[in-house]
């Protein structure tokens, strides 16, 4: 399979880039393939009792820290408001502004999440795939889906569909590194669960596909 000439990662929160394709943007960063990811909202709900502009300010200072640390040319937050995105996307014009992004940096191949990667109750990832599907209809490019809430009933449905196998041997620490930046995020009990599931995820794709650390995608188009 042919190498990328731009990626793009479209995610829901400001950690999801890193959850769910860190090792593998890494990667491609070190093999000078530009990097850019897109986050659709400022993730201001995960501390509801904190001033919202507080909150706004420290997500998006641990986005491009993490940024940094994996070599990534650029973040954009589009700003839409969690728990309603199908609303706010249309009111933003986030599609078009997505698209221009595809456009302007010759991006060929995206990656986002999966279309069960459900994380209740807001369903932003899920709704972040819809978007994604949509905006990229009619582009020639590449879409590669991952679950950050990956569970039994997850891999169940993906059974059998093509799978992009990368291995993050050598970028699996540049992928703690840069998770370690979320500081805000490993404090909260229902957030443990996606980076405890990321590491085991890592270990066992790579056990299962002959790697010590892997990353596994969903081809979508």
């Amino acid at each position: 399979m042919d190498e990328p000439k731009g990626v793009l990662v479209v995610c829901a929160h400001s950690d999801d880039q890193i959850l769910g394709c860190g090792g593998t943007i890494a990667k491609y960063a070190k093999q000078g393939i530009p990097i850019y990811t897109i986050i659709l909202s400022y993730g201001e709900k995960s501390h509801p009792h904190l001033q919202r502009e507080f909150v706004i300010t420290t997500r998006v200072n641990e986005a491009q820290k993490a940024n940094s640390i994996i070599g990534g040319k650029q973040v954009f937050f589009l700003g839409l408001n969690e728990g309603n995105f199908q609303v706010d996307a249309e009111k933003t014009s986030a599609a078009e502004k997505i698209s221009n992004i595809i456009k302007k940096y010759d991006i060929d191949r995206i990656f986002t999440h999966s279309s069960v990667d459900v994380d209740i109750p807001n369903r932003d990832h899920i709704n972040t795939y819809k978007l994604v599907k949509a905006v990229c209809k009619d582009l020639a490019v590449e879409i590669y889906t991952f679950t950050v809430w990956d569970f039994f009933k997850v891999k169940k449905e993906l059974t059998g569909r093509f799978k992009l196998v990368v291995d993050i041997t050598n970028t699996f620490k540049i992928k703690s590194k840069a998770l370690n930046t979320f500081k805000s995020q490993m404090h909260l009990m229902q957030m443990s669960i996606p980076y405890v599931q990321t590491y085991m995820n890592s270990f066992f794709n790579g056990l299962k596909y002959g790697y010590r650390f892997a990353e596994v995608f969903i081809k979508e188009k």
